[in-house]
């Protein structure tokens, strides 16, 4: 799915805009069982457990593109997101 971008966008859904709309990446792999749809002018994601490993790369990708551009903003939402992703679906907090 190829989301649009939109001036009421929020810097959240700006980053994940980034992460979905890639597509296929230089390892051959794209989200292919993830769900994405807009409902009511909403935004909802739904990522394959099988994926996860693609979301968390892809954010770790930014985030560090980010700090090469310093745009630290944008990298400390990265990987303040990767960060949470890990704590909720594998169950580790990282400090």
């Amino acid at each position: 799915m190829n989301i649009s971008k939109s001036r009421y966008l929020s810097q959240d859904v700006d980053l994940f805009i980034r992460v979905i709309n890639q597509g296929i990446d230089g390892r051959l792999e794209a989200f292919t069982k993830s769900k994405f749809t807009i409902k009511e002018g909403r935004l909802f994601l739904l990522f394959h457990r099988d994926e996860m490993a693609v979301l968390l790369r892809r954010l770790d990708e930014i985030a560090d593109k980010a700090e090469d551009e310093d745009d630290s903003e944008r990298a400390d939402q990265a990987n303040r997101w990767a960060t949470d992703i890990i704590q909720v679906h594998y169950g580790i907090e990282i400090i």
